[in-house]
């Protein structure tokens, strides 16, 4: 990897060579340094303004106008896109702003501007115009891709709101956002220095490259914009690099779920529920009243409706169940510590830990679960469901992926932990009901 990546290197130079090469050659058959000057008289150009302090001051003051523009459309486009996407109204009334932004040219912008606010800060509203919209749609989009399982999950363990933000919404939302992010630096740059050319403010380098163009001065128009290429790329780099390391940062995870978990109800009453499927399947769950400490095994043949009667359990009752879904529907970039700790509400680390070990070996406690076996997910999923609380442990297939003695000592921690909770589970092997000596539902589907 590390010779590929080495190669790489090499050729882009090469490729930077030929091209200087054919820069170089093009001014020396032109020969005429208003037309073209070649890149050696540029670079001398170049180091002759680095002895100005005047180089100085116009590079700050354009940086400080463009990124001030930038970053308050980056601010802009991330808070307004979030509204967007938790509130449609926000949506629909921004709609036509955002559009408009995207096609109105900057041109047109920039004498806006200069009307309504003058020409010594020109560069940041346009540069904001020019990042916002941009940053706007790739905030909503993200979000909008967030795994709705993954919420699901976080809304049936009442997870707090920021360790939603933090561990599921922004995973989502960083490949859009640096996307967005590797289009609008360039594009703020080139409209902020045209702005600048046109505005003329003190101390820019619009104003430089304005001033050579009054000269007919092509080295100086040349050497300035090898450093707004040089500012560009620099701050394209940063900028991404701080993004990266904030989108993959290891954040605390805070402990314990929104709300304090409500007294716990001693019986359960489920009504039956009918859905009926375009294809013409029809499903009728059965009524079924749960005592406490009961344990029921709801039991079918794949596709029968089972994971369907689960999931309308979940929307339709007002019931606090700590649940084991189909799939596991983990973080996979945290610890299995860490996805259990986010839905648990009083349980220490050191609990969870004492928990995790007597289903896990202890070197897979601190591993990504992303890198765990699919029967090492499925004992960290149901041990976050023993341990979140909530007033029904309800569990779709907990020992799928699990062999007969993993099968065995998972079932034992489920009933140690059932801590005088209702017990309902789905399953289609009569194996497992045995496993909790619980009481048999049969399930089936009609056509």
């Amino acid at each position: 990897m590390k010779d590929k990546r080495q190669s790489g290197v090499w050729v882009r130079a090469a490729v930077l060579i030929f091209w200087l090469a054919v820069w170089q050659g093009a001014a020396y058959l032109i020969h005429n340094k208003i037309l073209l000057a070649g890149p050696v008289d540029v670079l001398l150009r170049l180091f002759e303004e680095l002895g100005k302090r005047s180089f100085y001051l116009s590079v700050a003051g354009t940086l400080c106008r463009i990124l001030a523009g930038f970053f308050s459309g980056l601010l802009a486009g991330l808070v307004f896109g979030s509204l967007a996407y938790r509130f449609r109204m926000v949506k629909l009334f921004l709609e036509p702003v955002v559009a408009a932004m995207k096609a109105i040219p900057v041109a047109a912008f920039v004498v806006l501007v200069l009307i309504w606010a003058g020409s010594e800060n020109l560069a940041v509203p346009i540069a904001f115009l020019v990042v916002f919209p941009y940053i706007y749609i790739n905030t909503w989009t993200g979000l909008s891709q967030t795994p709705k399982d993954m919420l699901e999950m976080a809304e049936s363990f009442s997870m707090r709101r920021m360790n939603r933000i933090l561990h599921i919404y922004r995973p989502a939302l960083m490949p859009y956002l640096l996307s967005a992010v590797r289009v609008t630096i360039g594009m703020a740059f080139k409209s902020g220095i045209a702005a600048e050319v046109i505005g003329i403010p003190d101390f820019s380098i619009g104003e430089k490259m304005y001033l050579s163009k009054i000269y007919l001065d092509t080295e100086g128009v040349l050497a300035w914009t090898v450093v707004v290429l040089l500012l560009s790329f620099l701050c394209e780099k940063g900028i991404l690099t701080l993004l990266e390391r904030l989108g993959s940062a290891r954040i605390c995870v805070l402990c314990g779920s929104r709300e304090k978990q409500p007294e716990r109800e001693s019986a359960f009453a489920f009504a039956p529920m009918e859905k009926i499927y375009e294809s013409g399947t029809h499903i009728k769950t059965p009524e079924l009243t749960l005592s406490k400490s009961d344990k029921v095994g709801i039991m079918g043949e794949s596709g029968c409706g089972k994971t369907t009667w689960f999931r309308l359990l979940l929307l339709q009752n007002q019931v606090k169940a700590a649940s084991v879904f189909q799939e596991d529907r983990l973080c996979s970039s945290y610890s299995a510590v860490d996805n259990v700790k986010m839905v648990c509400l009083k349980e220490n680390e050191e609990q969870i830990r004492k928990a995790l070990e007597e289903l896990l070996p202890e070197e897979a406690l601190d591993r990504p679960v992303g890198q765990l076996s699919g029967g090492m997910k499925r004992r960290v999923a149901v041990v976050r469901a023993c341990l979140a609380g909530g007033n029904l442990l309800l569990m779709d297939e907990p020992f799928t992926g699990l062999d007969e003695e993993n099968r065995e000592k998972t079932a034992a921690f489920i009933l140690a932990h059932q801590d005088g909770r209702s017990l309902l589970f789905t399953t289609h092997q009569e194996n497992d009901i045995a496993l909790f000596d619980a009481k048999c539902v049969q399930f089936a589907k009609k056509n």
